[in-house]
């Protein structure tokens, strides 16, 4: 089995928002510290992109790299050590295999392979994400949907569970993309069309009545253009991955689109939007 690199950047004031966007990166697991976070990689993925990120976001927080490599692990076992089980009030449930039943009764429960570190429903943005997904269930049901960056599909699902009968889901990391084809035979969603690449991995010319995007707000602008053509009239775009300082840029990229904002959420240092076309 192939060894494992472990990074520490620590000294660093806002640990939320550089464990978000290293959560972007091909990590595997991670461990939060007081101004610290340490994350792992299997050695094949330590690429040159992957440290070139890694260094840029150290320099970004005014943080230490320290870089070594650690002999292989288990790192299924780990994560089942460590991986609980996400509640969204009496919304959505996310759980793995291996929890135990819970007594509680919710609107949605989506079974994950816990393989990733991020797109779990753990995370800030995933959270609000289906909240506003939540919160639009009429713009699911019997619809079409397109989940753009979809990591381990979790919203992907999570539409194919509420009655979206056209859903179309790409991932670009093709780990992720295995792992969100798994995610969906498990909770019987295998109707959903799964893609690995960028846009350009997707069918052409189509177009959908709700598109999630729950990715970084530099490729959440770089394809509102794309976003804007792939929306069918009246149709809404839910987005996330976006920290409260960037809300207003946000907000003024999507105007520049056509778009304005019908409804957000915000938790910790992250918010997510909805927007439809003017």
């Amino acid at each position: 089995m192939d060894n494992h690199i472990k990074i520490i950047i620590d000294g660093v004031d806002d640990v939320d928002s550089l464990l978000g966007l290293l959560s972007l990166l091909p990590f595997e697991g991670f461990e939060e510290d007081v101004k610290a976070v340490v994350a792992y990689i299997p050695k094949e993925k330590w690429q040159a992109d992957v440290i070139g990120e890694v260094e840029t976001l150290a320099q970004q927080f005014q943080g230490r790299l320290t870089v070594e490599e650690i002999p292989f692990e288990n790192w299924n076992q780990s994560w089942e050590e460590g991986y609980d089980e996400v509640v969204i009030d009496d919304i959505c449930r996310i759980y793995a295999p291996f929890h135990t039943e819970n007594p509680n009764s919710f609107d949605t429960e989506i079974q994950i392979l816990p393989q990733m570190a991020f797109g779990t429903g753990h995370h800030e943005t995933t959270e609000m994400m289906i909240r506003l997904m939540y919160k639009n269930k009429s713009s699911i049901e019997g619809k079409s949907c397109l989940d753009f960056g979809a990591g381990s599909g979790v919203l992907a699902i999570y539409a194919g569970l509420n009655g979206g009968k056209e859903i179309v889901a790409v991932e670009i990391d093709r780990y992720a993309a295995l792992n969100m084809e798994e995610n969906f035979a498990i909770n019987h969603t295998l109707f959903i069309e799964g893609y690995c690449g960028d846009v350009s991995a997707l069918p052409k010319n189509r177009q959908y009545d709700l598109i999630l995007a729950n990715v970084t707000r530099n490729v959440i602008t770089e394809h509102l253009s794309f976003f804007k053509d792939s929306l069918l009239d009246g149709g809404k775009l839910l987005i996330s991955g976006i920290l409260v300082k960037d809300e207003d840029y946000m907000e003024s990229a999507g105007q520049q689109h056509n778009f304005k904002v019908t409804d957000r959420l915000h938790k910790g240092k992250w918010c997510a939007m909805e927007l439809t076309q003017k």
